[in-house]
């Protein structure tokens, strides 16, 4: 059996997305934030959750319904990739997305190969948004494209349960069985018309309903009441006024609570019953079926919850409507075959002579009961052995003889005689007469009749009124039935065969049979019927087509029997015809439908796909002229892109009063012959274009309940082409063609979008390529600027450490001349002032020990820690800082290693530093101030740097980071300084540097992982 298809399509295929819930792996919650708000912008009913860790990655995995995942690609112990194996791993169908702050070539290659779905920088999240649509429209053409197939599958399934030998009883039963697995309804149920009433005739799943459980103290209703129910019920979806009634919404209501009124007021339940039917009929269709265009039944669905039908749907099971009607078609074939053979065996019971069937090794299988009253034996005694009935006249052996040669030779040796001996001791001689019944081209059975030659004046007497009985039955039988001779020539048939190609009897006497043959099935009628005269007994039971009088085709299930003379001599055949149109125009036009819909996936274009259509519609109708007609009502034109037609050829043209505007207008297809169209042209509701046609009939093309244009079929010289009946077929096919058209259109302008992108990316990879030159470059610049401002940085710095201890000695040594000339120098003094002298060179050379540290250039990676750079940093700082009266104040947080280049860190928070002293400096703030803290939280390293100096102006936010961009105006305004500290931090360190505006000022944060020389070689790797 079919997967069930009652579930729904996963969210992130629904065009709101009210429901769409997102997995965010992220150790960032503020870029989790960020990638929440931007979907919250498009999506205010959007569900996100983040989880930083591989264990709440997998709980979340497997306890909640994810339709998409954001990924980081490089998390402390876990990164994306290991998160994507997982969810492969787990089987899990979910469309995963890599979102980083920075993504290599190699690592984009490597997570395209492992099946990412698509992949963006965190500085680029305004892709978000597109990408999630674009997810969406995938997954819903997916699943469209997944429910055609499955409901294609059921319908086949249904159509080869029709062919199965079960009972019509027992195929309504699984037809009900498997509708309500199919689309898990909780009960089906298939009515039929019975004296103006629909009675059940086959159900599912109402038996269950009796006995569920309801709340409070609400009985069920007694399961005769079903009925009962399912009529109210169908007076409800009757009694819809006209606004809930357009289009196919008066077949189901998703939720009889809104018809409660209507409900209290049915006469035949009791209160608490009606309350039942409230509560267990949420949603409900009630669809019908036909027999010869008239209401025959009812398929009756019952949904579990509510909102469980749409058009789609209805639409759907419209169509296994149409799979009964051919079950309950058959049913009645089978029905009237049954009565005709009882017919014929009453007949046989009645025909003077004996009737058998007999094997090929002489048993008999059949005989008639007129042996009894003949021979006297009893049915069960001649099948036993009905050679030992034979006398011993030599006739007997001879004829025995004769059938024996006869079956082996498999030729046919005429009748013969055979003397019985009666129960009774008569010898009775009877006449002989068979025929040979044939399985692929073996005999299988011999049918054959025995005449009682010794009362043959009496037998001749009761064959005349045998024939006028059976000439009497065949005549007012509803199977078509006629006699022709080796020629072919019709020489007897009945009104019902006469009927069946609408002619009357003498039209057809003596008129060759291959004259009422479809011309594509005369070789075969030809073909069985020499077959028959060479006695070979090729098929006797196959099927023709018919023309009919007025030239429409008819489909005919053909018996045929050989007839021939005394002597064995071929002289012509019976022929029973029954006919079988109806049937066989609902099988064709199912596998026509079938066929359109897998058309889309077999042919190249639209081009191609009309011509299939073409192809496959030509099996139910004329296809010769024909052409599909696209309406703009913006422009009110029409085009025709497709078009087969042997007078016009016309590309576009104004849609005005056209006949195929006319039924684009009424919305429903329509057949119009010559008169007619004089009628509505004469009335001004039409103009023709174009050579006028005999007949016309078209039919408007409806792509979800909007008539996109219109699909017509005309003849220029056979105003009988077309009926009724191929008015209700193209009516049938035209929505399949409509969406057929539709997807393949679809499929071209994303063929087309795929080419495109394809070449964008192939564009935008030279671009990136060229980018990513020009960016080294820039960096091995900005590298050698970087040691050029260091090395200046530190000629500075050593020019103003060494300043005041300069001066401090020079004082001293002044101090010490000063004494000397007032001989105030003791030794006392001049000891104290060496010694002082001695601290302050002491003092001196220490600094020098430490900047020759800070700022070496070897950038040799390393683990260290990261209190004792800052506490070097700060004391490198706090002379410059407290000599122009601004406070640096330091808050220390807790030890954290880092792994890198100690130097590089350095120079990093000492760009950040000066930066803020020389905008102090340059905006001359009043009791100026710069803090530096340091905190580790959550396993992240955080140092901020901020000032009271005013802030950065808005209109330059993220750009100060940018080379030659600056906040200074007197001061170094390269910009150089906040873009290599920027360098170092997200290159060197992988971290992040943010600037926060605050009302008294800028705060720099540094954001930095724990890195270890382990981890810099896998990445590296």
């Amino acid at each position: 059996m079919l997967d069930k298809q009652g579930a729904k399509p996963s969210k992130i295929g629904n065009e709101d997305a009210k429901n769409l819930q997102v997995l965010i792996l992220e150790d960032s919650r503020t870029d989790a934030l960020l990638m929440e708000r931007e979907l919250q912008r498009r999506w205010q009913g959007i569900r996100c959750e983040t989880v930083s860790s591989e264990a709440a990655y997998l709980s979340a995995l497997h306890f909640q319904g994810w339709d998409l995942i954001l990924s980081d690609y490089k998390m402390p112990d876990y990164n994306g990739l290991q998160a994507l194996e997982q969810l492969q791993e787990l089987d899990i169908d979910i469309p995963f997305v890599l979102v980083s702050g920075f993504l290599d070539e190699e690592v984009v290659l490597q997570a395209v190969n492992l099946g990412v779905r698509d992949y963006l920088r965190k500085d680029n999240l305004e892709r978000l948004v597109p990408l999630v649509e674009r997810i969406q429209l995938e997954k819903r053409y997916q699943w469209r494209e997944a429910r055609i197939r499955q409901y294609q599958s059921f319908l086949i399934e249904l159509l080869e349960l029709l062919n199965s030998s079960q009972n019509i009883e027992q195929v309504y039963q699984e037809i009900v069985e498997w509708i309500r697995e199919f689309g898990m309804f909780r009960a089906v149920g298939i009515r039929l018309v019975e004296s103006d009433h629909f009675h059940f005739k086959a159900m599912s799943g109402f038996q269950e309903m009796e006995k569920s459980k309801t709340p409070g103290s609400i009985s069920q209703p007694d399961f005769v009441k079903e009925e009962i129910i399912s009529d109210m019920i169908h007076e409800c979806l009757k009694n819809r006024d006209s606004e809930e009634t357009s289009g196919n919404s008066q077949y189901w209501l998703n939720d009889l609570a809104d018809y409660k009124d209507f409900i209290m007021k049915f006469p035949d339940l009791n209160s608490d019953e009606k309350m039942w039917v409230l509560l267990n009929y949420q949603s409900v269709a009630i669809l019908p079926f036909h027999q010869n265009g008239e209401l025959s039944g009812l398929l009756q669905l019952v949904g579990v919850k509510k909102d469980k039908f749409d058009e789609d749907l209805v639409e759907f099971y419209l169509k296994v409507c149409n799979v009964i009607e051919i079950a309950n078609n058959r049913s009645v074939m089978e029905q009237t075959l049954w009565e005709q053979g009882e017919m014929i065996r009453r007949v046989i019971e009645h025909s003077s002579n004996v009737i058998f069937l007999m094997t090929p090794d002489f048993h008999l299988s059949y005989i008639s009961e007129l042996v009894v009253k003949l021979f006297g034996y009893s049915v069960e005694e001649l099948q036993t052995n009905w050679v030992d009935k034979l006398t011993t006249n030599p006739l007997n052996q001879a004829g025995l003889k004769k059938t024996r040669k006869s079956l082996k030779e498999g030729t046919y040796q005429g009748p013969f005689k055979l003397e019985f001996m009666s129960k009774s001791g008569e010898t009775m001689l009877v006449e002989v007469n068979y025929t040979p019944m044939r399985e692929n081209g073996r005999i299988v059975e011999i049918v054959g009749t025995l005449t009682d030659l010794s009362k043959l004046k009496r037998s001749e007497i009761a064959v005349l009124e045998r024939d006028r009985q059976y000439t009497n039955l065949v005549s007012k039988a509803k199977v078509g039935v006629a006699i022709d001779d080796k020629a072919g020539n019709i020489v007897y048939l009945n009104d019902t065969f006469a009927e069946l190609f609408g002619y009357q009897r003498n039209e057809l006497s003596y008129i060759p049979f291959s004259k009422i043959i479809h011309e594509a099935d005369r070789e075969k009628m030809k073909y069985y019927h020499q077959m028959h005269i060479q006695g070979k007994g090729e098929e006797d039971r196959y099927e023709l087509r018919g023309i009919r009088k007025d030239g429409t085709i008819i489909y005919n299930e053909v018996n045929v029997d050989i007839i021939r003379n005394n002597n064995g001599d071929f002289q012509g055949t019976r022929i029973y015809l029954w006919d079988i149109t109806d049937r066989k125009r609902n099988e064709i036009l199912l596998n026509t439908m079938y066929q359109i819909a897998q058309s889309i996936h077999k042919t190249e274009n639209t081009a191609e796909l009309f011509e299939e259509i073409r192809m496959l519609l030509s099996y139910v109708m004329d296809t010769t002229n024909i052409f599909i007609a696209l309406y703009n009502p913006q422009t009110d034109e029409l085009t025709i892109p497709l078009s087969a037609d042997s007078e016009d050829e016309i590309e576009c043209y104004p849609a005005g009063k056209t006949l195929s505007k006319y039924v684009i207008a009424q919305g429903k297809a329509a057949l119009l012959y010559e008169a007619d169209m004089d009628i509505l042209t004469a009335n001004g509701e039409i103009d023709l274009v174009g050579k006028p046609s005999k007949v016309w009939l078209g039919a408007p093309l409806v792509y979800k309940s909007e008539i996109s244009g219109v699909i017509v079929v005309q003849s220029y010289d056979n105003p009988n082409l077309y009926t009724q009946r191929d008015l209700e077929v193209l009516e049938f096919v035209s929505d399949e063609i409509a969406s057929a058209l539709k997807r393949k259109q679809m499929d071209e302008k994303l063929q087309i979008t795929l080419a495109e992108l394809q070449e964008s990316e192939k564009n935008l990879t030279r671009e990136v390529e060229k980018k990513v030159n020009e960016l080294r470059e820039k960096d091995i610049t900005l590298e050698q600027r970087s040691r050029q401002a260091a090395i200046g940085e530190m000629i500075s710095r050593l020019g103003h450490n060494w300043r005041q201890p300069l001066n401090t000695i020079g004082s001293i040594v002044q101090s010490i001349g000063d004494a000397n000339d007032f001989d105030d120098l003791t030794d006392e003094l001049l000891e104290e002032k060496i010694g002082n002298c001695l601290q302050t060179v002491k003092e001196l050379s220490s600094q020098i020990d430490k900047l020759r540290f800070i700022y070496r250039c070897d950038d040799v990676l390393e683990d260290f820690e990261v209190c004792d750079v800052m506490s070097e940093v700060i004391d490198s700082n706090q002379n410059r800082f407290k000599n122009n009266l601004i406070d640096l104040i330091y808050e220390q947080g807790d030890s954290y290693i880092l792994y890198g280049a100690r130097s590089e860190f350095h120079q990093a928070i000492n760009y950040v530093l000066s930066n803020a002293f020389e905008i102090l400096l340059e905006r001359k703030v009043e009791k100026p101030w710069v803090k530096v803290k340091q905190q580790v939280c959550q396993g992240e390293l955080l140092i901020s740097i901020s000032d009271n100096g005013g802030g950065v102006d808005e209109k330059l936010g993220e750009k100060i980071f940018e080379l030659f961009i600056s906040t200074k105006s007197k001061l170094n305004n390269t910009g150089l300084g906040l873009n290599l500290a920027r360098l170092i931090i997200e290159q060197h360190l992988n971290g992040r540097l943010i600037l926060v505006n605050k009302p008294e000022g800028a705060e720099f944060v540094f954001k930095l992982s724990k890195q270890t020389a382990d981890s810099e070689k896998i990445e590296a790797n």
